[in-house]
């Protein structure tokens, strides 16, 4: 009898060790696999709508790289990491040149789906969206998704676009001193590519510039004329109206398609720095003072 029951207690303990061996928990969620949808917001940027296939919160580990080059595919665990390079291939080196690449990851919320936005991109050149996945649980996606698109090239049509009915706000900079009122000038198309504004530098620039309320809204004190963009090379040619001495000197700049933005410098002989820094009324001279010409960021 002793035997017999020694036997069954054995029994019972053996059958409680397994059962501690052996997971109750529910299987961990599959992997949440990616689909990537990009969509151009600009020139050179674009949100990438990221879905996964599955409800729930994740974390999505990305790369966005050129693929003008010759790049190295990465996989799963480099993004994860983020121990990714990729190769390019200098022509002037002897050997491929390896470039670290810059891998982000966002928090995919309980919706399964966000937008991630990516800006500085070149217009003409093809790319490529690499990403992952990992699940609450921890579980993450072997596969590499990948999205490949191409910016379109920037020309001569973008750029009459971007002008077309735009607001222009600019932003003057004299002697290193941008504490200056924003404006907002009038704006006419002359030609393709060319615009008349009615003030290059806004119409109370000059009273603040040289302190002297009684210049402002002065329209003989504006500085408008024509610009002149260049849809080859984007160059800015600033002409003034030549109303008077001081303002037929005009400028020159550059047009960014990326931020939509004009940046230029006004010569003129209205004012200049004295002995001391100061701006005041009058042209330049060896002995009264040096030339102050005006920078402005212009945006669309």
């Amino acid at each position: 009898m002793k035997k017999i029951l020694l036997l069954l207690s054995l029994s019972v303990f053996a059958v409680s060790c397994n059962n501690e061996f052996t997971s109750t928990a529910a299987p961990s969620a599959d992997a949440v696999k990616l689909t990537v949808t990009p969509t151009q917001t600009g020139a050179c940027s674009y949100d990438f709508a990221v879905k996964g296939n599955v409800a729930g919160t994740a974390k999505v580990y990305y790369a966005l790289l050129s693929v003008s080059d010759t790049v190295a595919v990465p996989v799963s665990s480099e993004l994860w990491r983020g121990e990714y390079e990729s190769i390019y291939i200098d022509s002037t080196a002897e050997e491929p040149v390896r470039k670290p690449i810059v891998v982000k990851n966002v928090a995919l919320p309980t919706s399964g789906m966000i937008s991630i936005s990516e800006t500085g991109l070149t217009p003409g050149l093809t790319y490529a969206f690499y990403s992952i996945s990992v699940n609450a649980d921890g579980i993450r996606t072997e596969e590499v998704f990948s999205q490949t698109f191409t910016v379109p090239a920037y020309n001569a049509q973008s750029l009459a676009a971007d002008f077309t009915d735009a607001t222009f706000k600019g932003a003057p900079t004299v002697n290193n001193n941008s504490e200056f009122s924003v404006f907002t000038p009038i704006v006419t198309k002359v030609s393709d590519f060319q615009y008349s504004f009615d003030t290059f530098w806004g119409p109370i620039f000059v009273s603040e510039a040289l302190n002297n309320p009684t210049y402002a809204n002065n329209a003989s004190l504006f500085y408008g004329g024509t610009m002149t963009i260049n849809p080859n090379t984007f160059v800015v040619t600033i002409v003034g109206n030549n109303t008077a001495s001081w303002d037929n000197l005009g400028g020159t700049g550059t047009y960014d398609p990326c931020s939509k933005t004009v940046t230029y410098t006004l010569n003129h002989t209205l004012f200049r720095l004295n002995s001391s820094g100061v701006l005041v009324a009058g042209a330049p001279s060896p002995t009264t003072g040096t030339s102050a010409p005006v920078t402005v960021v212009m945006t669309l």
